[in-house]
């Protein structure tokens, strides 16, 4: 059968990268012909041109008239996002080397017009939704394509949504396009979720009343010896203690730090917003930071994941901004929601217990139920 797989943008996030990248090596183990549809941000709509716009008056006053210098002047009709402040530029050159060497990918695709093309010249058979937050609309390229708005409804191509995630507990799509993604959702032929929360949303907000069950972010579904296979020979070497922090804050800093000086090893940084050389690691030496840590500290929701992945010693950071019922999902399904902290101070009265060895023969006994599972909603396509 030719799969589609329709996810997030992969730009600079290693778990979204790799999160895709399993998705489409175990469908094709399945014997699957599959693509990756490089689904980006196209045009504004008319409304959002209208904000743009007002924007942009509003730059220009604070920029030469204020002489804040922190705006930018930004083309109100340009794809993608709309910058108002300037940002650093990051070299993702590495990084696109991973995707373009190991995803197969579409050519790149800006609207729903080409989208619904693309489907069409391509034959495809089946498209499966999933999974790193596809269903947040604030990330979405544009989210009602996440629900297949580009399918005819008596068309005979399958839908499937595999570990479909909000990222957030409630409000994650915007009440006036939850009417039409609930009809949307009627016609899927099966829907699996990442999260409990993403399961209570769909009944609560959504009236879905199929079966939904909760499996694996993909990245789980293949073994450590399938990363262990990413990574060049070069990468390798002891990292000691890994933190990998999307919103750093001071209380992180500490945390990082007092876990360094208790295990008496070097600090690894491993982020996507690298000051000093402006450039990501590549994907092999992320992966192998993690494989070859002491411990880990991080506040994202993969790093607790290839932690578990590579039977690492870590802390989880909730990450409240990012949500946290992933964190709570994931943790609990292994039976490790002790290694989460809230806050500095939750640290400190945990500290302790968290250097302590984690039992992964139990997890491994979890885990592997768990797979059982979730591969079985892949066989089931």
């Amino acid at each position: 059968m030719k799969i589609a797989i329709l996810t997030q943008p992969l730009h600079s996030n290693y778990g979204g990268i790799l999160q895709a990248y399993a998705l489409q090596t175990v469908l094709k183990r399945e014997g699957h012909d599959v693509i990756t549809v490089n689904r980006l941000k196209g045009y504004p709509s008319f409304k959002q041109l209208l904000y743009r716009c007002g924007s942009f008056c509003k730059c220009v006053i604070r920029r030469y008239v204020k002489d804040d210098y922190r705006y930018v002047i930004c083309n109100p009709f340009k794809k993608g996002d709309y910058l108002v402040h300037s940002e650093p530029d990051y070299d993702n050159s590495l990084v696109d080397d991973f995707v373009v060497n190991n995803i197969k990918l579409s050519v790149p695709i800006y609207s729903t017009r080409n989208l619904r093309k693309f489907i069409k010249h391509n034959h495809i058979d089946c498209i499966v939704v999933g999974s790193d937050q596809v269903w947040r609309e604030v990330y979405s390229p544009w989210i009602t394509n996440y629900f297949l708005d580009f399918l005819d409804k008596e068309s005979n191509i399958k839908r499937y949504a595999y570990a479909a995630s909000f990222g957030v507990e409630d409000n994650a799509i915007s009440m006036h396009n939850v009417e039409k993604c609930s009809k949307l959702l009627r016609l899927f032929d099966a829907i699996s979720v990442r999260e409990h929360s993403a399961k209570n949303y769909l009944k609560r907000t959504f009236g879905c009343d199929k079966e939904v069950p909760i499996v694996l972010d993909p990245t789980l579904l293949l073994p450590a010896t399938a990363y262990f296979s990413l990574i060049k020979q070069e990468d390798i070497s002891d990292s000691g203690v890994v933190s990998y922090i999307l919103d750093n804050d001071s209380e992180k800093d500490f945390i990082v730090s007092d876990v360094a000086k208790i295990i008496g090893k070097r600090q690894t940084r491993l982020t996507t917003k690298p000051m000093e050389t402006r450039r990501l690691v590549s994907v092999s030496k992320w992966l192998s930071s993690i494989a070859y840590a002491d411990f880990v500290v991080t506040d994202s929701f993969h790093g607790c994941v290839f932690s578990i992945i590579f039977k690492k010693k870590f802390i989880a950071i909730g990450n409240k901004v990012r949500g946290l019922d992933r964190f709570h999902t994931l943790l609990s399904s292994f039976d490790l929601s002790n290694r989460l902290v809230l806050s500095k101070d939750e640290y400190l009265k945990k500290a302790n217990k968290l250097m302590e060895e984690i039992d992964y023969d139990k997890v491994a006994e979890l885990y592997d139920q768990l797979r059982g599972l979730s591969l079985n909603f892949i066989k089931d396509i």
